[in-house]
């Protein structure tokens, strides 16, 4: 484990320079999947912070993955940060309360006070049937996002259920209930690297048990920074709202992943550079708070 270190939960890899292949600026992914083309966003705008959701919720956390895009909608992007969600919650979904889709979706998450309902801009809609364990898929958000949202830092947060080194990420239709393997995922990573010629910042997952050792090494080389939980989440999972926004007052597991993400909005809007270590201090201490979903989410 030589060059990786822990804070908290926080399996750490020392960032290294990166040059950009020169082939990068013309390289496609050439597959099937098809995402972006929405032009009711700020697309090309340069921002100091992209933050990615990858949410596989065609399964039995449906409901609460669809509440945590809702929740960081307490505070949503701003001038600094693009945050953006792609959530897959299956062909057969009866359309209800926050669930009015079926399917597959982006959404360019934006400010709103409205709970219940993501109202949020979407990017792209994919229909009924896209596979959110197949690295196609990933690496190709991966590559829209970035190259759609410029940004100088990226944190990319996998959201579903996790087994640790055995796999995460399962998606019950198209992915005939298979879980995302870790080799799969970092050669997801890798070749997102290989096109844009960035490495992902912060790579956590939103998902049970791993903060494991085995995993953590698997992404070494493709993130500069570690974010999980050792032992199994509540259904809710990380406090979105707190880790968010600094000025709520937590008062439920979803008012608590804003106050992370204000914090830092906060801070840059005071000209405060925050660093990706930094700022996945800032996500430990708030989940610190959250012990009854994240008992070992700890700095």
């Amino acid at each position: 484990m030589d060059g990786i270190r822990n804070i908290g939960f926080q399996q750490v890899t020392p960032g290294a320079g990166q040059v950009k292949p020169k082939e990068a600026e013309n390289q496609q992914v050439s597959d099937q999947v098809s995402l972006g083309g929405d032009k009711t966003v700020p697309e090309g705008v340069h921002k100091k912070w992209l933050f990615m959701n990858y949410v596989a919720a065609d399964c039995n956390l449906k409901e609460y993955q669809a509440a945590n895009i809702d929740n960081q909608e307490i505070v949503g992007s701003d001038a600094n940060t693009h945050v953006v969600a792609m959530i897959d919650i299956g062909p057969n979904n009866t359309p209800k309360g926050i669930l009015d889709w079926s399917g597959g979706r982006t959404y360019y998450v934006t400010q709103d006070s409205q709970l219940g309902k993501i109202n949020s801009p979407v990017v792209e809609e994919y229909g009924d049937h896209i596979n959110m364990v197949d690295t196609k898929t990933l690496t190709k958000f991966i590559v829209d996002m970035m190259q759609k949202f410029p940004s100088d830092h990226v944190a990319l947060i996998m959201n579903d259920h996790g087994g640790g080194w055995v796999g995460a990420m399962s998606d019950d239709t198209d992915g005939k209930g298979k879980d995302f393997s870790m080799p799969d995922m970092k050669n997801a990573l890798a070749e997102a690297e290989k096109i844009t010629g960035k490495k992902i910042d912060i790579f956590g997952f939103d998902a049970c048990l791993m903060a494991d050792t085995q995993a953590a090494y698997e992404f070494k080389d493709v993130a500069n920074f570690y974010l999980a939980a050792e032992e199994t989440e509540g259904g809710p999972g990380w406090s979105y709202n707190s880790m968010l926004d600094g000025h709520l007052e937590p008062k439920s597991v979803s008012s608590q992943m804003s106050s992370a993400m204000r914090l830092l909005q906060d801070a840059m809007n005071k000209k405060i550079n925050v660093s990706p270590e930094e700022f996945c201090k800032i996500v430990v201490k708030v989940n610190e708070e959250n012990q009854k979903y994240i008992p070992t989410f700890l700095q």
